[in-house]
């Protein structure tokens, strides 16, 4: 490959990148259907509780028969199953979709841009079957379905637990309504940072596909140009990786990870630009500990904070 092919070469595989990235924020942007449908649901279940339990609510306590209270509180129990019935089903269908086209836009991705870049290169799609296992795979015995799963169900106990205390006088409708609200803002951020890492998990597996088809031999670890990166992100960045090393690190190595293990050309190959997450502008490339140091970033996760 000559000096113009590299050249050219290069610019492809930096689109590689942006692609990647555009991929990953249309994902997490396709979520916020999933956001909607919990505040709407919070909205509802405090709506019927109010109807049906704090009307009977008179000098700091409940007042209301044995069998009106069970009817109410089942009837408070049967809407919480079926709201979360509906909310699991919801996430999983919406994450199933993003998740799959995730992976063949991926895959995708890589080739386009390579294709580009060197004339005559082919390339096939990812197949269906891989994609399926990809979406599928399991971490630490758990794959993100199941994940979902015992989430939801954890939010349903801890609903009917906040609304049974109430019932028995071992709260107040204020702090019931505050747990509860709490309890819907812990489910958001877990299917945040679920919707988050499975998407940067099936970019990963998805290049990791790529390169393992189309004889790529070196992959290039990029982290992510803030003061929010992990220290194990940081350390990472910039280091290059054979395609067959069984230590290297596969994005992601973490919740919210946002770090790529990049196809390259060859071994030394680098981008002469990346991202500065924290300006927003195109810089010339170094890895996250030069460019930290150049530029005096405190990372508010792995920098000691001064005293006085």
């Amino acid at each position: 490959m000559d000096k113009e092919q590299k050249k050219e070469l290069e610019a492809y595989i930096v689109l590689a990148l942006i692609l990647s990235g555009g991929i990953y924020e249309i994902a997490i942007k396709r979520v916020k259907s999933i956001y909607s449908k919990q505040a709407k649901d919070l909205d509802k279940i405090l709506e019927v509780v109010g109807g049906k339990i704090l009307t009977s609510w008179a000098e700091d306590r409940l007042v209301i028969s044995a069998t009106k209270g069970k009817e109410a509180l089942d009837e408070v129990n049967t809407l919480v199953t079926k709201l979360m019935a509906e909310e699991l089903k919801l996430e999983t269908k919406t994450l199933t979709d993003i998740l799959g086209e995730v992976a063949a836009e991926q895959y995708t991705a890589q080739g386009y841009s390579i294709g580009l870049g060197l004339k005559g290169y082919k390339y096939s799609d990812a197949k269906l079957k891989t994609i399926e296992e990809i979406i599928s795979e399991r971490v630490d015995g758990m794959n993100w379905i199941n994940r979902t799963g015992v989430n939801k169900a954890q939010l349903e106990a801890s609903l009917k637990d906040e609304i049974a205390k109430l019932m028995k006088g071992e709260s107040t409708p204020e702090k019931m309504t505050r747990n509860v609200k709490k309890q819907f803002g812990m489910s958001a951020f877990d299917t945040e940072r679920l919707a988050r890492t499975e998407t940067a998990r099936v970019q990963g597996r998805a290049n990791e596909e790529f390169a393992k088809e189309n004889g790529v031999e070196t992959q290039l670890f990029i982290a992510t140009l803030d003061n929010r990166t992990s220290n194990t992100c940081q350390h990472f960045d910039g280091q290059e990786f054979d395609v067959n090393d069984p230590n290297k690190p596969i994005p992601p190595l973490h919740p919210f990870c946002r770090s790529i293990l990049s196809n390259i050309p060859e071994r030394g190959w680098r981008p002469t630009t990346r991202r500065d997450n924290l300006t927003n502008d195109t810089v010339a490339w170094q890895d996250y500990e030069a460019w930290k140091k150049e530029n005096g970033v405190v990372n508010i996760y792995t920098d000691k904070k001064s005293k006085g």
